[in-house]
């Protein structure tokens, strides 16, 4: 296997690698020519690559460890593409139940991840700069995504989890378009759980208008009024806290309410929340349920004050909620 890592980590990646019998380490191309054809070109022979852009070794051993058993399949031809996160976004409950074909559509990619392919399929892994889209991944044929690393710290909580308002995620919003539809295929959905699913997958990656454009065609469907929670979630991140709250006022007390109201704060603090996040999001339950309004109202303290524990309180809340809807949309 070929790995790539920046150039100021070449000396310290050969050192740390050294016995690793499976990889031999280069040099990533300047930031200019890091392309697919790029790479292809430079791993030569090899018929897998592995791609590192992190600042520092870190993680790079236990995430090459991981590794070793996604590159058998991938040198066997069982398996075209992997990703190996360096943190983990999932908590252990929530990561038992999310289908593979979701997985590396809930998590952003991190500069201390660790994606494997083969090399004859690195043309589909994005177009332009390598290495593309997590979607892409999906795309390539055969994939894989876990976790070898540990929770996030709260710093950061702001870099690989949706913001308050939508930001460029750096997703093509055609390969997404086509990870959702083989998604779609994979679990087996069908109409109203389709269109929910879509509308969910485009927002948690920031495509809030394509994602409204399904959700406001599909008042009171769902189960139940799914896509009226979506059209709220929508309009919270948009922001619109009026428009917001009448949509989750037409949701009602939906029952992933009640569910989020028993296992927010446990979840949080699983993925790494500190004290004052913690505090923030054990604000947000009342009554044993989420309490959408105040989430709302989080979201706009969020806006407000960027970079605050309420902004990392918010991300970590919104996505819990918006992976547990998706998961609730596939039933």
């Amino acid at each position: 296997m070929q790995l790539f890592v920046p150039p100021s980590l070449l000396g310290a990646a050969t050192a740390a690698l050294t016995g690793v019998e499976f990889c031999r380490v280069s040099a990533l191309p300047p930031s200019g020519e890091f392309t697919c054809g790029a790479l292809r070109q430079r791993a030569g022979a090899e018929r897998s690559v592995a791609v590192f852009r992190g600042a520092a070794i870190g993680d790079l051993p236990q995430l090459l460890s991981e590794a070793v058993p996604r590159v058998l399949q991938i040198e066997q031809g069982e398996l075209d593409a992997a990703v190996i996160f360096s943190r983990d976004v999932l908590p252990s409950a929530l990561r038992q139940r999310v289908p593979a074909c979701l997985r590396a559509l809930v998590q952003r990619w991190s500069p201390e991840d660790l994606l494997l392919c083969a090399a004859h399929v690195l043309e589909r892994l994005g177009a332009g700069n390598f290495p593309g889209s997590l979607p892409g991944v999906r795309l390539a044929g055969q994939s894989w995504s876990g976790a070898a690393g540990h929770g996030l710290q709260p710093a950061e909580l702001l870099s690989v989890l949706p913001a308050a308002v939508p930001a460029v995620s750096g997703v093509s919003l055609e390969s997404l378009r086509q990870a959702i539809d083989r998604c779609v295929v994979e679990l087996g959905l069908k109409g109203a759980a389709a269109q929910c699913i879509a509308a969910g997958l485009l927002l948690y990656w920031d495509f809030a208008d394509e994602s409204h454009e399904i959700s406001q065609t599909m008042e009171g469907r769902g189960n139940p009024r799914t896509a009226d929670y979506w059209h709220g979630i929508m309009h919270r991140r948009e922001p619109d806290a009026r428009n917001a709250s009448y949509w989750f006022r037409r949701v009602g007390d939906h029952p992933l309410l009640r569910q989020l109201g028993v296992v927010l704060e446990g979840w949080a603090g699983e993925l790494g929340a500190g004290a004052e996040e913690l505090t923030a999001v054990r604000g947000l339950v009342s009554g044993g349920r989420l309490d959408p309004f105040r989430l709302i109202q989080l979201s706009t303290q969020a806006i407000r004050s960027q970079g605050s524990s309420a902004e990392r309180a918010l991300r970590l809340a919104q996505h819990l909620e918006l992976v547990q809807l998706l998961l609730w949309d596939v039933g």
